[in-house]
């Protein structure tokens, strides 16, 4: 299964290797989509592909390090009731998480979307809702 998770590390964890141990220790390969880290605090967002158990054992060594845990259900929202399918969005996709399709209509590739926020800033009506 896919599990997307956002990370918080407190100032006092910012600066230690707890995802590298996590991941030396449960064997479960991460890979990281987003990742805003200062001397305060850091923000990480990390998707395994891993069955339950594995999924179980490396949040429970990043918890047990400090970091706070919270499952990312969905990636990418769009309010269809303030969609006008102008494809502003598109044009600063990175990964063409965001198309147009063949009818006009915005689709959403949420396996592509690697959460950088240039849709956010892009749609003329805020009808992204990105969730971090």
């Amino acid at each position: 299964m896919k599990v997307r998770l956002e990370l918080k590390y407190s100032p006092t964890h910012v600066n230690r290797p707890i995802l590298a141990r996590a991941i030396l220790e449960s064997g479960v390969p991460v890979n990281i989509l987003n990742a805003r880290l200062t001397a305060s605090e850091g923000l990480m967002t990390i998707e395994m592909d891993a069955d339950e158990k594995a999924v179980a054992k490396i949040t429970e060594i990043l918890r047990s390090n400090g970091v706070q845990i919270k499952e990312i259900p969905r990636y990418v929202e769009i309010d269809r009731n303030r969609c006008i399918d102008c494809g502003a969005c598109t044009s600063v996709c990175p990964t063409d998480a965001l198309t147009l399709s063949h009818e006009g209509r915005l689709t959403v590739n949420e396996e592509k979307c690697v959460l950088c926020g240039n849709c956010l800033k892009a749609c003329p009506v805020k009808a992204v809702t990105l969730y971090r």
